[in-house]
């Protein structure tokens, strides 16, 4: 029965009756019209919520949600180019912009000697103002030295990169991983503590396989997702 449930409220979102936006019947509602246990229009509703169909909002009702975002991994680019090429109008908060000594894992990403000087570039990065991402970059700071004199609430990183450094960035290596907010990401992000978001580390090459930026991602998972194109491999 939830599975009925969930197939109808699926097919009103298709048909466009149900619209980004739209709040739909509560859990008693869902339990009257259906004629089913409290318990199975909840799981229902939880399944399409998990989904990223529904959003639940704290003491207002669960409603319809926007499209996700989808990143096409074909080639390397970065967050604002990416944004921008869709049609989002994208800005940023700078939520830390200092030099520190190269943390354990990011010297070893890098391959740094141990206290080795990065700048530490963190932001929140919105889409239409809406937060999507909060974004960390390392960069050696040899390589940039007046990097944090750049305003970074408007420009690009990587621009920066290739237009006044001269550093083309060649190759990177991505891991990608499910988890659950904390509660720091979770306000950052304006979502419930403990909702699903993709996290994600790179390693970014110059030529030759040079290392120079190491990042970390924490993204939305119920805004935003990544269709990645795979090619067999012949022979």
């Amino acid at each position: 029965m939830y599975y009925q449930i969930k197939e109808s409220i699926l097919a009103e979102i298709s048909s466009g009756r149900l619209k980004p936006g739209d709040k739909i019947l509560s859990e008693p509602q869902l339990k009257d019209k259906f004629e089913v246990s409290r318990m199975t229009a909840r799981n229902a509703v939880t399944e399409l919520v998990n989904e990223g169909y529904l959003v639940r909002k704290q003491g207002y009702g669960t409603y319809v949600q926007k499209p996700r975002i989808e990143n096409t991994q074909e080639k390397f680019h970065g967050f604002k180019a990416d944004m921008e090429a869709k049609g989002f109008t994208v800005s940023s908060r700078i939520l830390e912009s200092k030099q520190i000594p190269a943390p354990d894992f990011v010297a070893s990403a890098l391959e740094l000697e141990q206290g080795t000087m990065v700048f530490w570039l963190k932001r929140l990065r919105f889409a239409n103002n809406e937060p999507i991402v909060i974004h960390e970059s390392y960069i050696p700071t040899e390589c940039c030295p007046d990097l944090l004199n750049h305003d970074f609430e408007k420009g690009s990183l990587y621009t920066l990169f290739t237009t006044t450094y001269k550093k083309i960035i060649e190759t990177a290596v991505e891991h990608l991983e499910a988890t659950a907010a904390d509660a720091e990401t979770a306000a950052l992000l304006v979502i419930e503590k403990k909702a699903p978001i993709l996290f994600i580390d790179r390693t970014s090459y110059l030529k030759e396989n040079i290392p120079f930026e190491y990042s970390r991602s924490w993204y939305r998972g119920d805004r935003y997702m990544f269709d990645v194109t795979l090619q067999r491999q012949q022979g």
